[in-house]
């Protein structure tokens, strides 16, 4: 799980500042743009960041008709929905990582028990 939601936020946090320089720039380079977008697009996927995903075909949408003002405001919700997307898949990742150490430790206190029993038998 974490493998894919660092990949998730490594990917956005790359791709962002690219889309928003094109953006800015009037959304002429029409080809990279795609290209970016839709590499959002596709790991927000992986992860169910729905919202993300929306704002990313909104996007394509504003690219294809030249609104730049629908672009901006499609990327501003991107940005945004990533941002609260990605706190909330890291505090998932968090209390995973610690689920998988208390149940590790848990077994680790069986097989010491197991083998303290075993000595006194």
């Amino acid at each position: 799980m974490a493998d894919v939601i660092g990949l998730f936020s490594m990917t956005v946090q790359e791709t962002l500042p690219e889309v928003t320089r094109l953006v800015n720039a009037g959304m002429e380079d029409v080809e990279n743009m795609e290209v970016f977008v839709h590499k959002i697009k596709g790991c927000s996927t992986s992860v169910g960041a729905c919202k993300v995903v929306k704002a990313a075909d909104d996007l394509l949408e504003a690219m294809e008709t030249r609104n730049q003002i629908r672009g901006m405001h499609a990327l501003h919700a991107m940005t945004n929905e990533f941002h609260i997307v990605r706190e909330k898949l890291d505090n998932l990742a968090e209390l995973d990582a610690r689920m998988f150490a208390v149940k590790a430790q848990g077994l680790l206190m069986m097989e010491r028990s197991r083998s303290i029993s075993s000595r006194n038998s």
